[in-house]
């Protein structure tokens, strides 16, 4: 089967020939429609995750229809349009995999220490697998499958009322589809970022507000046009200025939604947790379990990103533009 084939940081990647995989007796074994990049398959290519062995073929957000199933495999069928997380291996029993799949000694990750998605099939764990809804497009479902997951678990777990004030700081690949996520579910929308153009499109998908983070007169501005501050503030930027940013957002006792993955020490007090000024959590792609939920709200309130269609021999260039951030949205490979 073709594939892209990532040889380390002096080969590169790759596309190339792989042997088509086959299914365990709890696997999937999956014909690859639509798989995305995504901002995190970055680590691969740096180094930051190396995988066990190469070459690997990168990738961890995709869809695609099903070939054969393993024998103990009963909650997909040949024919079904599925979609799946990167988690395969873990046992489903330790502490945990109570938390994350990626705290099991036994799990590996599919596009980062397993093969992923950048091929035209591909092996998945069947309980980290699940049938896309009827009617739903699937090449655009495919970056739901982490960047929609993550989205919607962030603005889903600040668990506010509706009406009240969301910051998402950050609106590039994961915001514009939180400002999504957060109209329907009937929050309004805040959003801050650098830049004034993916601000314009925050407030084309429902954003009651937009702010540059550069604004030197933030705070006084978002307090006055929310009386007081937003509710929570999720941040979907992996820079650690938008943690600045987004605590200068918050209303007294907001809470701060720890999505974005910065480098090194986040700049939080101890004393503004202490005296409950500023609470704070984290949201993330989520639970195998939490699948079905976050993809049929997807579906039912027609949520999807932004995305650019390319062959599966665009791949390198594609990498090559999202390092350089030369683009919005997803780019996706489509089979």
């Amino acid at each position: 089967m073709k594939a892209a084939l990532w040889y380390g940081p002096e080969k590169g990647l790759i596309i190339g020939e792989k042997e088509k995989p086959k299914p365990g007796n709890n696997q999937v074994l999956v014909r690859v429609k639509c798989s995305s990049l995504c901002h995190s398959d970055l680590s691969l290519f740096s180094g930051q995750q190396p995988p066990e062995s190469l070459p690997v073929v990168p990738g961890h957000e995709a869809t695609g229809y099903v070939e054969s199933v393993g024998s103990n495999v009963t909650n997909v069928k040949v024919g079904d349009a599925v979609g799946f997380l990167l988690y395969t291996g873990y046992c489903g029993s330790c502490a945990g995999c109570e938390a994350t799949p990626l705290a099991c000694p036994s799990n590996r990750v599919q596009g980062f220490t397993a093969d992923g998605y950048f091929a035209e099939y591909v092996v998945t764990d069947s309980r980290a697998t699940i049938k896309l809804p009827d009617g739903m497009d699937i090449v655009a479902a495919a970056p739901l499958f982490c960047a929609g997951l993550t989205a919607f678990h962030g603005i889903d777990k600040c668990n506010l009322n509706p009406g009240e004030y969301v910051g998402i700081v950050g609106v590039g690949g994961l915001g514009h589809l939180a400002v999504q996520y957060a109209v329907k579910m009937g929050l309004k929308p805040v959003a801050f970022d650098v830049d004034d153009s993916r601000l314009l499109h925050a407030r084309s998908l429902g954003a009651v507000a937009t702010f540059n983070v550069k604004d030197p007169e933030l705070r006084e501005k978002v307090q006055a046009e929310t009386g007081g501050g937003v509710h929570a503030a999720c941040v979907f930027s992996g820079a650690m200025s938008a943690y600045s940013s987004a605590q200068q957002t918050l209303r007294f006792g907001g809470l701060l939604m720890v999505v974005g993955l910065p480098n090194g020490t986040m700049p939080i007090t101890a004393m503004s947790l202490a005296m409950g000024l500023m609470r704070v959590q984290g949201a993330s792609s989520g639970l195998p379990k939490e699948m079905e939920r976050a993809i049929a709200f997807s579906h039912k309130h027609n949520i999807f990103p932004k995305i650019e269609q390319h062959k599966l021999e665009d791949l390198p260039k594609l990498v090559e533009r999202l390092e350089k951030g030369q683009f919005e949205g997803r780019m996706v490979v489509v089979f």
